[in-house]
């Protein structure tokens, strides 16, 4: 499965490598560094005492380079793909599915009244707030999906091999179902339902930047009419479906 492959590769990437050789001829260093050798040395030139300390050296140079990239792909706070990880799956996914004749859904997913709940319990509640909010709606969808912190209060799903409408309303239900339930945060049970505006990469010829700006359209449409609902987008905002009934947090 992709997100199993995806995942080992994960692992793998964290792993120190370093490359003994005993040919004479000159190595491209520069590019075994970009397949992510840390060290390239003449197994002459290793010693029983200098191994050791080659092996320490690679890894915390791993665990360096791994961070950085880490913290360059992920969000910081919640531990999900952050904006630039999921522009780079949504370019992926939207050019593997215009090849194969494949159906990219995207659902742009944002808490409800979340500047209140900040205001009256602080930052630090609204932080472990997005942090379970963020943890539940991964728990979620599958694994094969992509969930990504765009912004502050707003998130995105990204859907692959979902084109039946139908099948995405009943995700879609079923998120705001279990957004419905409540969290708790140190003595707090706080309630904050969620808004969702959905595109379909078919519907804008699978151009990332138009299927973004449509489903933040959907998403501004589903607040306006009251939150705690969905909402996918047509040219003239009209609805395809009726969501839930709005119920304020």
């Amino acid at each position: 499965d992709a997100q199993e492959s995806r995942g080992l590769g994960d692992v793998y990437k964290r792993q120190p490598l370093i490359l003994l050789s005993i040919e004479s001829f000159a190595l491209d260093e520069v590019k075994l560094f970009e397949l992510g050798v840390q060290d390239v040395w003449s197994l002459g030139d290793v010693s029983d005492v200098l191994f050791p300390k080659l092996i320490e050296h690679a890894i915390v140079r791993k665990q360096v380079e791994y961070q950085t990239r880490h913290l360059a792909h992920y969000d910081a706070l919640t531990g999900i793909a952050n904006r630039t990880l999921f522009q780079d799956r949504l370019d992926h996914s939207l050019l593997h599915a215009r090849r194969e004749g494949h159906v990219v859904s995207l659902l742009t997913v944002d808490l409800d009244r979340f500047s209140v709940i900040n205001e009256h319990y602080g930052h630090d509640v609204g932080d472990q707030l997005l942090k379970q909010f963020a943890r539940r709606l991964s728990d979620i969808v599958r694994r094969s999906d992509t969930v990504a912190r765009l912004s502050g209060n707003n998130f995105a799903v990204l859907l692959e091999h979902m084109a039946n409408e139908h099948v995405i309303t009943g995700v879609a239900e079923k998120l705001c179902s279990a957004f419905n339930q409540p969290y708790f945060i140190g003595d707090h049970e706080i309630f904050c339902s969620i808004s969702i505006g959905i595109e379909l990469a078919s519907h804008v010829d699978y151009e990332g930047s138009q299927l973004l700006r449509h489903s933040e359209l959907a998403l501004r449409q589903a607040k306006q009419d009251g939150r705690n609902g969905y909402r996918f987008f047509i040219a003239n905002l009209c609805l395809l479906y009726t969501s839930p009934s709005p119920r304020d947090s």
